[in-house]
């Protein structure tokens, strides 16, 4: 008896040691399942949902330098879905074209842009008649995947196969845009003088450098004014990509090379100049900037900072912030050293240095403006809760040459007057119509290379 009653207190002791250890565990995923069967599981994604936009997928819009789409990820209760990497989707490149093996020659990148949204770009490095471009999660296709394009050509290729108008069209590129008929305005009344415009440039700004372009019959051809010429490559290249995918009119335009703008609103008559910039007191004709020029031609090459990869830096939030002002830069213009010279030893509120001298070196101390910094990231600088508003262009007189001179002997003839019915420009370059269209002259030196036709391997010299 005494047996049977230490045995059953032994079974109630093995009882109660096994809920004691496992019973609240138990309790609280059974508390768990029925909490979950009540607000449901969080939604998965979605690859119907899941939308996929952008040029690089578009079968007349894939002849950029940089070809690019967007990933938006989106959940199966069609809300955006948060949790995605640059490794989600995976994105192949598939070719029939002969010879290739399938292999599509490029070079890539992915974006997280937060908020389920990825960015894709990608630059092509040969001609191909037909492209599939497929996207995936986990071996199943996502969206309209795959895409088929075609033809998608290489940068260099001079393959002008659309005229301007339906290349305006397919892209979706408005008929005109507020500042370019801000910049316009003062010639409409009178029109655009076109007439001698490289003897007349030289006269009006005898120690400026500029370019007078011509496109004929789609050649682009250049003639240098002034000794401060580097950043001709950049309007060359950008002119050149465009005669490259389009049928430009013919048109001529002068160039400004420096950072300031020209033509002083008071000064009659008008001089038509495009410029990187502009001012309330002048009429310079504003297009984009060298800056914007090289990273859309040359990105995901030479350039890694461009237009698309700036996206991905939307800041940190406000609380992980640096409570500072952040600044660094060289020593472009005046404004900057005022800055470092003022604040850079005020470091609660401050966090302000140089990182090179190029324009001010007779006055470099490093005991009134402190040791040179280290170049910082363009994504860094938003790291900070505040940034001085400070100008980028360089002085007004530091690069002015003592002695302008034509770097060309040949000076244009005089020229047809611009019709002033039809002035429009797109954000692109050049408009739905012709911002100039006239009869030029063929005696100017041709700035194109050796191109490649779309029709065949003739060289052009």
């Amino acid at each position: 008896m005494r047996m049977r009653v230490l045995a059953a207190r032994f079974v109630m002791v093995k009882k109660w040691s096994f809920c004691a250890s496992f019973g609240p565990p138990l309790v609280a995923l059974g508390a768990l399942f029925v909490s979950l069967r009540g607000c449901g599981a969080a939604p998965a994604l979605s690859l119907t949902r899941t939308r996929i936009y952008g040029p690089g997928i578009h079968p007349k819009r894939c002849s950029l330098p940089i070809n690019y789409f967007y990933i938006q990820a989106v959940d199966t209760d069609g809300n955006n879905y948060r949790d995605v990497t640059e490794a989600t989707f995976e994105v192949s490149y598939e070719t029939d074209d002969a010879g290739s093996n399938n292999r599509v020659r490029r070079r890539q990148e992915v974006l997280n842009l937060r908020d389920g949204l990825i960015l894709h770009q990608f630059r092509i490095y040969h001609d191909y008649h037909s492209l599939a471009i497929s996207v995936t999660h986990r071996g199943k296709h996502v969206a309209g995947s795959p895409y088929h394009v075609s033809p998608v050509l290489h940068e260099d290729c001079a393959c002008p196969l659309r005229s301007l108008d339906e290349w305006t069209r397919d892209f979706d590129c408005p008929d005109t845009d507020p500042q370019i008929l801000e910049d316009l305005e003062p010639f409409r009344e009178d029109g655009i003088n076109v007439t001698n415009l490289y003897d007349r440039g030289g006269e009006l700004f005898p120690r400026h450098s500029f370019i007078h372009y011509s496109i004929v019959d789609g050649k682009v051809y250049a003639q240098s004014f002034g000794s401060i010429t580097g950043f001709k490559f950049m309007s060359d290249m950008f002119l050149l990509s465009m005669a490259n995918k389009m049928r430009l009119p013919d048109m001529e335009l002068v160039v400004n090379l420096g950072d300031w703008p020209l033509d002083k609103a008071a000064r009659m008559p008008l001089f038509p100049v495009f410029s990187w910039c502009g001012s309330p007191d002048t009429r310079d004709i504003i297009w984009p900037t060298w800056d914007i020029m090289k990273s859309t031609v040359m990105g995901l090459e030479r350039v890694s900072l461009t237009t698309l990869s700036v996206q991905k830096t939307r800041g940190e939030a406000w609380e992980t912030r640096e409570p500072r002002a952040f600044f660094r830069g060289r020593d472009s213009n005046r404004e900057r050293l005022d800055l470092v010279r003022l604040h850079r030893n005020e470091t609660e509120l401050f966090d302000v240095a140089l990182t090179n001298w190029f324009f001010f070196t007779k006055e470099y101390s490093e005991e009134v403006y402190g040791p040179k910094a280290k170049h910082v990231s363009f994504h860094d600088f938003f790291k900070a809760r505040a940034m001085p508003a400070m100008p980028t262009i360089i002085p007004h007189d530091n690069l002015l040459p003592e002695l302008s001179t034509a770097t060309d002997s040949q000076t244009p003839q005089p020229l047809l007057r611009a019709d002033s019915r039809d002035n429009r420009l797109s954000i692109q370059g050049w408009s739905p119509s012709s911002l100039i269209h006239l009869r030029l002259l063929h005696n100017l030196p041709e700035l194109r290379s050796t191109r490649r036709h779309a029709q065949g391997d003739r060289d052009e010299l």
